[in-house]
């Protein structure tokens, strides 16, 4: 499916319904001082050709935990292992990147249920796939629902019934994974990793990533060409303590919640 171009009120209106996806169009049109006619036609115009679908997304369940999975496939192979990916109910997201030879999924399962599917991953289809990593999440800072495109205005989200923070950053809380950790060293905070791994039940590589203060940071950014990303990772992130950082343009979009199909670019600091 090939998608339009977004002009910038296409886009502070998609931004809008990331806040309120159930706004009325008197209420978009106010919040966004967009005359009631122009909304009501660019509205039904985006949810006619799916170019935007609103949906509701399930929470997550917070005794699970989330991997980032990346699978390299041989040439002509991903649509395959894309798709079953997609079939999973424990898989999110799920994307091709533009190279035709990598998918990237999101996987929220437990530990059990992890193991196996990277177990079928690299034995059942073992003449497709050529590697597969998995990095177990420890923090997510922001789920799909709170994700917003640039160009509202404070007092525009406000409006529409999203706070703003004016104090700065506030670290979201810690998941169960990390509670485990920090409770095994809260009563011995010289512990090995291997002891911490074995009192907590967390993988010793995920016990080590939590505790040394070396850590990949995934990013999904959404950018309108490859100018913006270049700007993005030489001045956006040229002033944050970061080491390296590795691209992945994503040609496809396989699964979101509610939705197939779709372009974006994600960023792995």
């Amino acid at each position: 499916m090939a998608y339009p171009l977004l002009d910038e009120v296409d886009r502070r209106l998609i931004g809008a319904l990331q806040v309120d996806g159930r706004a009325s169009p008197e209420q978009l049109a106010d919040a966004l001082e967009l005359p009631l006619r122009t909304v009501t036609r660019l509205l039904a115009a985006l949810l006619r050709d799916g170019t935007v679908r609103v949906t509701a997304v399930p929470p997550r369940d917070p005794g699970q935990r989330a991997s980032v999975v990346r699978v390299t496939v041989r040439r002509g192979k991903a649509d395959a292992i894309a798709a079953a990916l997609a079939r999973r109910a424990d898989v999110p997201f799920v994307d091709v990147a533009s190279t035709g030879e990598e998918v990237g999924a999101f996987v929220v399962a437990g530990d059990g249920a992890r193991s196996r599917l990277l177990t079928d991953l690299a034995g059942q289809v073992a003449d497709a796939v050529t590697d597969v990593t998995a990095q177990t999440v420890l923090r997510i800072h922001a789920e799909a629902h709170q994700w917003r495109l640039p160009g509202l205005g404070k007092q525009v989200r406000e409006a529409l019934g999203d706070p703003v923070r004016s104090h700065g950053f506030v670290p979201p809380a810690a998941d169960e994974t990390e509670a485990r950790i920090r409770a095994v060293l809260e009563a011995d905070g010289r512990a090995g990793t291997a002891t911490v791994a074995a009192r907590s039940g967390v993988p010793a590589t995920t016990v080590r990533l939590a505790t040394t203060g070396i850590a990949n940071l995934h990013v999904a950014v959404w950018l309108p060409d490859l100018d913006a990303l270049y700007e993005f990772l030489t001045a956006d992130l040229a002033g944050l303590d970061v080491s390296a950082a590795e691209t992945i343009l994503i040609g496809r979009v396989i699964k979101r919640p509610g939705l197939a199909g779709g372009r974006a670019c994600q960023a792995g600091a």
